[in-house]
């Protein structure tokens, strides 16, 4: 497996791409450079992009496996925002059961998309304050 970490300045956010075969020693050194990334700052929207990352051989305990660990970094993540770019149906599943895994886990709400945009324009737009009125 390979992967990139970059920052995108125009939109504030980490993107990290993943490519290859997908293996769980790998994801777990993938998720490591992510937050020990000279980009990453606590509380910064992350975008995952696996669209060109095979997920054949992912199964259920890769699934919880990856998520737990992802909840090793919860101080380091702090609250926000996180999309997980997809490329095809079944990545778009995985990417599901990820997000029911690790939200609650990490404490930042996870999104899964299909297109790029959209990933990106969840990530940077501006969430809502509510007050309730006492």
């Amino acid at each position: 497996m390979n992967w990139n970490i970059e920052f995108d300045k125009a939109n504030e956010f980490v993107r990290a791409y993943q490519t290859g075969t997908f293996s769980l020693a790998d994801q777990a050194a993938f998720l490591t450079d992510i937050f020990r990334s000279t980009h990453w700052k606590y509380g910064l929207p992350l975008m995952i992009d696996y669209c060109g990352l095979t997920v054949d051989s992912i199964g259920y305990i890769d699934l919880t496996a990856a998520g737990s660990f992802l909840a090793t970094f919860r101080t380091k993540l702090g609250p926000g925002k996180m999309a997980l770019l997809c490329g095809d149906d079944e990545q778009f599943g995985l990417g599901r059961q990820f997000q029911l895994l690790c939200e609650p886990e990490i404490g930042r709400e996870i999104r899964v998309f299909r297109d790029e945009a959209e990933a990106a324009s969840y990530l940077t737009a501006d969430k809502a304050v509510h007050v309730s009125a006492s």
